[in-house]
C-alpha cells in the first residue's frame, strides 16, 4: 500500500510511527493529511472502536447464563465507553473549534475511563477484564493522538 508521505512524517512524532501510519493509512482515502485532520481521524477512529465494543459488552450481559458479578462488570464497563464517546465528541467539537488544547486534556482523560473498566473485573475478584486487550489498543490510539496534539499542534502555536 502506498502511503502518503505527510501521513509518515506525522506519525513519526509517535512512540510507535509504523503502527500509527497502519491504523490510519486505510481512513485516507485521498483526504488532506495535516496534523489537525490526522487528529481528527484518530478521534473517529477511537469512537468507533468504543461503540463495537459497547455493542459486545451489551449482547454479553444479555445472555441469560450471565454470572451477577459479571454483569455488574460489564456494566461498569458500558457505563465507562459510554462516558467517553461524550469526550471524544466533546473533543472533535473541540478540535473543530481550533481548541486543540481541550481537545488533548479531553483525550487524555479518557484513558483513566478505559482502566475503570478492567478496574471493575478485578475490584469484583474476577481476574483480568475480558476487555483488557481491546482497553490496550485504544489507550494506545489515544497515546498517538495525545502525541500528534501536542508535539505537532500545540507545539506550532
Amino acid at each position: 500500500m502506498v502511503v502518503d508521505p505527510s501521513l509518515k512524517e506525522i506519525c513519526a512524532v509517535t512512540e510507535k510511527p509504523a503502527k500509527c501510519v497502519s491504523c490510519l493509512a486505510p481512513f485516507l482515502a485521498g483526504s488532506p493529511t495535516d496534523a489537525v485532520t490526522v487528529l481528527n481521524m484518530f478521534i473517529e477512529a477511537i469512537y468507533k472502536h468504543v461503540e463495537r465494543s459497547i455493542s459486545l459488552l451489551e449482547k454479553e450481559t444479555k445472555k441469560p447464563s450471565q454470572l451477577p458479578v459479571l454483569t455488574t462488570c460489564l456494566d461498569t464497563c458500558i457505563e465507562s465507553y459510554d462516558k467517553i464517546k461524550i469526550e471524544l465528541v466533546k473533543a472533535e467539537d473541540s478540535c473543530a473549534a481550533h481548541d486543540v488544547d481541550t481537545a488533548t486534556a479531553l483525550l487524555t482523560a479518557t484513558i483513566s475511563k478505559f482502566g475503570q473498566c478492567d478496574e471493575s473485573f478485578h475490584k469484583n475478584g474476577m481476574g483480568e477484564s475480558p476487555m483488557s486487550e481491546i482497553d490496550e489498543i485504544l489507550i494506545e490510539l489515544v497515546g498517538f493522538a495525545v502525541d500528534v496534539s501536542q508535539k505537532l499542534i500545540q507545539k506550532k502555536h
